[in-house]
Formats: structure tokens, C-alpha cells, sequence
């Protein structure tokens, strides 16, 4: 069976599930065409934050903040993530898995134990988890290395003479573009995920600085199995694009279908977050630690395995910064 989409470019139907939104486009529910799977429910506050994913008869997620994390289990078990960030980066996380204690810092209030002096059951009273990351770091280039016209860390690059990528003090500069098509071309690999969540973030640094109308640069996670390097859709979970999209610059978009669709604008310095979520096949976006939309459908649904950043038709006498720099990508 064909996807389907609604009139904005929302997946409201795959071969496995069928998806709902709310009228701020945010996903509100994802059901499942076999019986024997359970219903998703979203719900998101007034700005537009994940609050709580609800599974029928499952686990019920709470979203506390960027950094915290509770799942309850069926039987009162309880769960938790927390995630530590450093100068707006994500460093680590921390996670109980199932009836494990949660942190004694969380910022929730919990009932005084009764009378009978047995404590009542809830997130605090219980000993400090070891402070041990359960999650890992499965990628990361900080581009700490001598300036060179080699990228180098085994990253795969793609250039002419008119397009050039290149490490530049100490970040991923993209030198010369030249109204290129798909150049240059920068990819890496790193350990396939297919399942929980992933979580990439890095350093995102252009600005639009005169009258370029039409430039396109693409940020994105794939499958090697299927991407194709001349190909700006194949293969690919994630499609972030920054553009001139239907007349406002530097816009932030998710492509799907080929379809882009605005999440936010963005320009200069600023750090992005993206976190996948394997279990709906939606991601949202933070930047500098905020979400700014959330429920985004994958553009194809596929572990990934690549991460690759490239220009389309971008002309660099129009564009000041043009680098990346601190890419991590965790589970």
C-alpha cells in the first residue's frame, strides 16, 4: 500500500499505521492496522513540548523537561531517563531501566508518606542510581585537528573545484560551493540503529547575508544500504533542509516525499538536537535545547547508519559561517 499524506505533507497512513494530528500539526496518534498492537497517544503543552506518550494497557512516558524522563510500567514499576548537557550540548544520559530508583534531584513533588510511616510509593526516597551512562555515544567529531583541505576521521567527501569542504579552525567549513549541484558532499558512518531513540546533535552556523533566493543545504541520516549520492531523497530517515522556502529565508524544513515543510527559521550560530524516535518513526527538533516542532514523520522508514551534510545550488559569496562543528549522535 501506497503512504498517504494529508493536505500539509503529514504521513497519515503506511503499510503498518495510520497517524493523527493535532491542528498544530503535531502528532497526536499513531494506531496500528493489526489488532494485536497497542495505540499511541501524544499530548504536548501550550508551547508546543512533548508531555506524555501513552501506550493502551503499556507504559506511560512523562516528559518532565529536556532532562528528565519517567515510564511507568503496568504494576506501578517505574523507569527513568535523565539527560546532562554541557554549554548546550548533550553529554550523557543516565538510564534505570524497568522498577529501577529514580534520581533524588527531580524537580517533582511527591506525597508525604502516611501516618503508618510507610513511605508511599513514587520517584524519591530511594538511593541514587549509579551515575554510569547506560546510553553511548556512538559518533562524535569535535574536528579538533589541524586546518586541512582533507576532512579527514574517515569521512567521505565529494568535490570539484568549485566545491570544497575542508576542516578550518577546528570545524567543518564549507570553503567553496558555487551553485553546485549536491556539492560538496560530506558522509560518515557509524553503527546501524534501528530501534529506542537516537538522539543527534551539532553546530550549526550560516547566515544569509545578501540576495541569495535560491540555495538549498541538506542535513540528513540514512541508510548506506540504500542512499545514493546523487540522490537527495533515497534512503533517508531524517531530511533537514535549509532554505528559501516559498519566499522566507533561511528556513529550517523537513523534506518527505519530496515535499519540504517548515519547522522554524534559522540563522547564524545555534546548536540542533534531533531525537528519533523508532517506535512512532517520528523525530523532533530542539535548537539551542528548545523544541521548536515535534511529531515530524520519518521521510522513509529505515534504521540509519550515515550521516551526511551537503549544498544544493548554494552560492557562497551569499552565505557567511557555512560550517558544522561538535556532531554527536547517541543512543
Amino acid at each position: 500500500m501506497a503512504n498517504t499524506y494529508d493536505v500539509v505533507g503529514n504521513l497519515t497512513r503506511d503499510d503498518l499505521r495510520t497517524y493523527t494530528y493535532d491542528k498544530d500539526n503535531r502528532l497526536a496518534k499513531v494506531t496500528p492496522l493489526g489488532a494485536q498492537y497497542k495505540n499511541t497517544s501524544f499530548y504536548y503543552d501550550a508551547s508546543g513540548q512533548r508531555l506524555a506518550k501513552l501506550v493502551t494497557s503499556g507504559p506511560a512516558t512523562l516528559y518532565f523537561s529536556p532532562y528528565l524522563e519517567l515510564t511507568s510500567q503496568p504494576g506501578n514499576s517505574l523507569g527513568w531517563r535523565k539527560n546532562y548537557y554541557f554549554v548546550g550540548k548533550l553529554v550523557a544520559v543516565r538510564d534505570s531501566g524497568t522498577s529501577a530508583p529514580a534520581p533524588s534531584s527531580t524537580p517533582i513533588r511527591t506525597p508525604t508518606p502516611g501516618p503508618s510511616r510507610t513511605p508511599t510509593p513514587g520517584p524519591t526516597r530511594t538511593p541514587t542510581p549509579s551515575p554510569t551512562p547506560s546510553a553511548s555515544v556512538i559518533f562524535s567529531d569535535a574536528f579538533t585537528r589541524a586546518n586541512s583541505g582533507i576532512v579527514g576521521n574517515s569521512w567521505i567527501e565529494k568535490e570539484n573545484v568549485n566545491a570544497l569542504v575542508e576542516v578550518y579552525n577546528n570545524q567543518l567549513y564549507f570553503s567553496k560551493t558555487t551553485d553546485q549541484v549536491n556539492l560538496p558532499f560530506v558522509k560518515h558512518t557509524f553503527t546501524k540503529v534501528t530501534t529506542g531513540q537516537l538522539i543527534w546533535s551539532m553546530d550549526f552556523n550560516w547566515t544569509r547575508t545578501t540576495t541569495e533566493n535560491t540555495y538549498r543545504l541538506f542535513m540528513q541520516l540514512g541508510d548506506s544500504a540504500t542512499l545514493s549520492d546523487t540522490d537527495q531523497n533515497t534512503g533517508v530517515a531524517i531530511s533537514l533542509v535549509w532554505e528559501n522556502l516559498n519566499g522566507v529565508q533561511e528556513t529550517l524544513a523537513s523534506r518527505k516525499g519530496g515535499v519540504d515543510t517548515s519547522i522554524t527559521t534559522i540563522t547564524g550560530a545555534k546548536n540542533l538536537k534531533i531525537t528519533m524516535d523508532f517506535s512512532t518513526h517520528t523525530y523532533f527538533v530542539a535548537v539551542n535545547d528548545t523544541v521548536v516542532k515535534s511529531g515530524i514523520p520519518f521521510s522513509n522508514i529505515l534504521g540509519v547508519d550515515t550521516i551526511r551534510l551537503f549544498a544544493d545550488a548554494l552560492n557562497e559569496a551569499y552565505i557567511s559561517g557555512r560550517t558544522f562543528d561538535n556532531i554527536t549522535i547517541s543512543r
